[in-house]
Formats: structure tokens, sequence, C-alpha cells
């Protein structure tokens, strides 16, 4: 939500969950030691999220897609655009160096390896195994878009609502 992690000199490290849809209004505001952050989703991005959050110096992203960015003139501080790595999938470095708030890091590389779909064999023969956007085992409940490995070893995706 809104102001979740505001002012929290003794965050350094944060790790967002796949399952988070939206970080709220200046959720890591003035969290002045955050040093590192991953995204495992495309939540959406609202406003000033880490503005005045100086320290940055790894933000990694784990998706094929650019998490939408409410404002990108204040989504970020303009020393953490300046001075930290943007880390992206391999292949998708292009894709962020045009997307809208993304591509006022200076310096973005794409050296993540995602969660790997192309190496995952089942052991039950008549199980099929559902992936999302970011490669990693769902259950067939979770609504979204999956990527499904059947038992052959050909994917599909479908659409779960």
């Amino acid at each position: 939500g809104n102001r979740a992690f505001n002012e929290r000199p003794c965050i350094t490290y944060m790790d967002i969950p796949a399952s988070v849809e939206h970080i709220g209004k200046k959720a890591f505001y003035l969290c002045t030691f955050l040093k590192t952050v991953t995204l495992n989703s495309s939540a959406d991005i609202g406003d000033s999220v880490f503005a005045e959050t100086t320290a940055i110096t790894d933000f990694n992203i784990y998706c094929t897609q650019a998490p939408p960015i409410a404002n990108e003139d204040n989504a970020f501080s303009e020393t953490t655009c300046q001075t930290a790595t943007l880390h992206v999938l391999k292949g998708y470095k292009n894709l962020f160096k045009t997307a809208y708030g993304w591509r006022k890091f200076v310096n973005i590389v794409d050296d993540l390896e995602p969660a790997g779909i192309h190496s995952v064999k089942t052991s039950d023969n008549n199980t099929a195994v559902h992936y999302d956007t970011c490669g990693r085992r769902i259950e067939l409940s979770q609504k979204g878009i999956h990527i499904i490995q059947t038992p052959s070893g050909a994917s599909r995706k479908i659409l779960i609502q």
C-alpha cells in the first residue's frame, strides 16, 4: 500500500514477490539504506515509490514486460537513475531502454537468467506443468497467463480467469 516502507532506514534489500500487483505511492520513499531491489512481477509502480531513495546500486527485474510506472519523473531518484544498474532478463535490454520510466536508467544490462522453463522435466508422464510469464512454477488455480509444458515437452500459453 501507500507508504508501506516509507522512511525505514533498516531496509537494505527488498525482494518483491510475483504475487504483488501494485506498489503504492511512496512505498519506499526515503529508505536511505536500500541498496538492492528485486522485482519478480510486472507490478504497477505508483508515484514516488523510490523517490529520495538514493543508495540503490542494483535493481533486478525478472519479467518479460516492463512494469508500468505511474510517473517517470518521480518514480526513482535522479541519483538512482544515474548510478544504479538495472539488471533485466537476457534479450530484454532494448525493451527497458525505451520503456516509460525505465528508460531513465543510464546503466541497463541484460544479465539475468529466467527461472528456466527450457530445462524443466516432469516425472509424471500424464501431468502438464504450469509456469507464470517469469518462468516460476504456479498452481493451476492461479489467475493470469499460464505457460503450460505438456508431458511431450511442448509448451503453450493460456489465460486463467
